[in-house]
């Protein structure tokens, strides 16, 4: 069998530069398990052997005149996308002005978002989709464990600060005539956490547009931003009251000061991607938050394999990947204020973290890691295909 052929995009255009690192890991990872890499071009031309072991592979959306005019000729040639920050991604690139839709493959890192993407989809070649959680990135320096008491860092937090107050302005200015249905659908999550939000948008609060995912598109991208604002403010408000020491990198700093109000924070300004896995080598502890989230992101399985503790909310998949207190430190966003009194504990009991750093670390090494992920997505997309092609010969 000849080895796959890796289609990816040249750069990125996203605004998160940590896509794009994501995007140089997984390709480095492909490359490794013996994979040919080659990069989307108006040059570029495949030959029917090609088109049979190739794939497109990329993070979150991308639209290319030089892709469509490659899947027009190529319709059974897999688009595997890793959705990143919410499922309604994943409707806006299938099809092209002329109406094609090419072999669409999405991965989340949520498998709720799996459940949606199947409800509100109906496309032909059938959509494949897979849940599978995100891998953890390793800084390039970091090649042995450094026990905690030589870790500077006591709490690293990392995360952008954002007033929800000010996204629902936001909306009402954007989206007046969704403006009510916004305000109930984030005054709900935000009274009721662990609610999965798409399941509330189509069953109840906004009836008459269940079925128009532009228009669930709508509220669901300015329910979740407030919604992730509103819990991100909640933990750090809780942790600076009770006095935790932590270094917070925030693109607003003053705006923090202002939100969390008095903290014995150390506030530094924000970094990119590849700064932040090597803080994490440096940290103790690092506080993850990704509220109302059924899989996991890269944060976790990345502070594990930096050899810091990760301390994170959790939901259905984390508790079953890990166990708390000797893998990672979970928290409950409902039971918040016994936070503070975990952190201090650890932080005066080095034996104790260094004991599920390196059991954390351990866990993520064998379960997840850029090479456990690529391999997965190679023996989906090999099933994938299978599908497409009894598909295409079942349309013949």
């Amino acid at each position: 069998m000849n080895k796959p052929l890796i289609i990816s995009t040249v750069g990125g255009n996203s605004q998160y530069s940590a896509f794009v690192r994501f995007k140089e890991f997984y390709l480095k990872g492909f490359e490794q398990l013996g994979c040919e890499i080659r990069y989307l071009t108006s040059q570029l031309r495949l030959s029917s052997q090609e088109v049979e072991n190739g794939f497109l592979f990329y993070f979150a959306y991308f639209d290319n005149d030089t892709l469509w005019d490659i899947y027009r000729s190529a319709p059974i040639l897999p688009i595997v996308n890793h959705l990143i920050d919410h499922p309604l991604d994943c409707f806006f690139p299938p099809q092209d002005t002329l109406g094609f839709t090419p072999a669409y493959f999405p991965v989340t890192f949520d498998p709720t978002w799996v459940e949606f993407i199947s409800r509100n989809t109906d496309e032909k070649p059938p959509i494949g989709i897979a849940f599978l959680p995100l891998a953890g990135f390793i800084h390039p320096e970091v090649t042995k464990f450094t026990p905690v008491f030589q870790r500077e860092i006591k709490l690293l937090f990392a995360g952008s600060t954002v007033d929800p107050e000010v996204l629902r302005q936001t909306w009402h200015a954007q989206a007046p005539a969704m403006a009510q249905v916004i305000d109930a659908v984030v005054e709900h999550t935000t009274a009721n956490y662990g609610i999965q939000l798409d399941l509330m948008l189509e069953n109840g609060l906004n009836p008459e547009c269940a079925k128009d995912v532009h228009c669930i598109g709508t509220i669901f991208r300015h329910a979740n931003e407030y919604t992730r604002a509103h819990y991100r403010l909640k933990l750090l408000r809780t942790l600076a009251q009770a006095g935790v020491p932590a270094t917070v990198y925030s693109n607003h700093p003053e705006l923090l000061n202002q939100l969390v109000g008095k903290h014995n924070f150390e506030v530094r300004p924000p970094v990119d991607f590849m700064d932040l896995l090597k803080l994490m080598a440096q940290s103790k502890m690092v506080l993850n938050c990704r509220p109302n989230t059924q899989g996991m992101t890269e944060r976790v399985p990345s502070t594990m394999l930096n050899g810091a503790v990760s301390v994170n909310d959790t939901n259905n998949y984390l508790s079953q990947e890990f166990v708390d207190g000797q893998e990672a430190i979970f928290y409950d966003y409902q039971k918040l204020e016994e936070l503070p009194d975990k952190i201090f504990h650890l932080l005066s009991h080095s034996d104790e973290l260094d004991a599920i750093a390196m059991t954390g670390q351990r866990k993520a090494q064998e379960r997840h890691t850029v090479l456990h992920r690529v391999q997965t997505i190679l023996d989906s997309v090999e099933q994938f295909r299978a599908m497409l092609l009894n598909a295409h010969h079942g349309n013949i």
